[in-house]
C-alpha cells in the first residue's frame, strides 16, 4: 500500500510541466530552447493586475474547455495560478502555480481550466497544439460546469493556503 507522499508523487505525474533546454549561459544571460513538439499555435496571454480568466459570472466559476486544442502554457512574467478539472485523471481537480522557472503546463483538450493572476499581473505564452476543427470563435467560449464534484483538489507548486491568499488578495501572504 502506498503512503500519502508516494501517492501524491504518482498523482502529480498527471500534471506535466515541460522545461526548456538551456543551451547557453553568459554573465546575467540565459538562452533556452523552449520549443514544444508539434506546436502550431502561439498565443500571448497577458493579465494586467489581479485577473481571473474566464471571469466569474453571477458569482459562479466559468471555465474554458478546448475541443480542438491542447495548451502548453508557459509563464514568462509574474505568477499564474491554473485551476484544472479533467475527469480522465485519477485525481481530476488541481491547482498549479506557474512562474518563470516552472516550464510549460500541458492542458489536454477536454480539460476544464481557468487561471488567476495576482496584484502584479502575469504574462503567459501558450504554445498550443491545434487540431482539425479548431476555431477561435468556438474554442474560447466560457462554460459553467454542473456535472462534476470539485472537492478535494490537489496542488502542484503551491499549498492550499497560498491558493486561497492568491485568489482572494493577489499575494501569497
Amino acid at each position: 500500500m502506498l503512503g500519502n507522499h508516494a501517492r501524491d508523487l504518482l498523482q502529480s505525474a498527471m500534471i506535466k510541466l515541460i522545461k526548456g533546454r538551456i543551451f547557453r549561459e553568459t554573465s546575467g544571460v540565459r538562452f533556452a530552447d523552449i520549443n514544444i513538439d508539434q506546436s502550431n499555435g502561439l498565443d500571448l496571454v497577458e493579465h494586467f493586475g489581479p485577473s481571473i480568466s474566464p471571469p466569474n459570472s453571477s458569482g459562479r466559476k466559468q471555465w474554458y474547455v478546448h475541443k480542438h486544442q491542447d495548451d502548453y502554457n508557459r509563464c514568462i512574467k509574474g505568477h499564474r495560478l491554473f485551476e484544472l478539472f479533467y475527469a480522465a485523471w485519477d485525481q481530476p481537480h488541481w491547482f498549479v502555480m506557474l512562474d518563470e522557472n516552472s516550464g510549460a503546463l500541458y492542458i489536454p483538450a477536454g480539460c476544464l481550466h481557468r487561471s488567476y493572476s495576482g496584484l502584479d499581473g502575469s504574462l503567459v505564452l501558450n504554445q498550443a497544439k491545434r487540431y482539425p476543427g479548431y476555431s477561435e470563435e468556438l474554442e474560447f467560449n466560457p462554460v459553467f460546469d454542473f456535472h462534476h464534484d470539485f472537492h478535494a483538489p490537489r496542488y502542484q507548486g503551491c499549498t492550499p493556503k497560498q491558493v486561497g491568499s492568491f485568489i482572494q488578495y493577489g499575494t501569497f501572504d
